[in-house]
Order: structure tokens, then sequence, then C-alpha cells
């Protein structure tokens, strides 16, 4: 699968994967991947209530 990357972003994420020791940019792009896959299934496993206070938190100091 190939996805289109703009060469800005791509200048910038090979400078990251060059300093973070990665392999190459595909590598650095798998591992944004999967962390962010990751965390987003961590926020799907939390209760309802605890969002809507978490939001709530966020709200009041002015992140919402």
């Amino acid at each position: 699968m190939k996805i289109d990357i703009p060469d800005s972003l791509y200048t910038k994420l090979e400078a990251v994967a060059r300093s973070g020791g990665w392999k190459d940019v595909e590598s650095l792009i798998i591992f944004l991947l999967r962390k962010g896959a990751q965390e987003q299934q961590s926020y799907q496993d939390i209760p309802e209530e605890e969002k809507e206070e978490i939001r709530r938190k966020l709200k009041e100091l002015g992140y919402l």
C-alpha cells in the first residue's frame, strides 16, 4: 500500500528518523501509526463517565 506524504512532511520525518536512529522513514511511520492506534484503543477503553469528567476538566482549564 502506498500513501502520499507531502514533501515538506517527508523531509521532517527523514530528520526525525535520522536523529532517532530509525532504519528509514517507513519504519518510523509504522511505529507512529501503531502507537497512535494503541492510544486510540486505550481511549476507547475508558468508561464514558470518565471521558465526560476529563472533557469537563479540560473545558474548565480552557483547552476545549
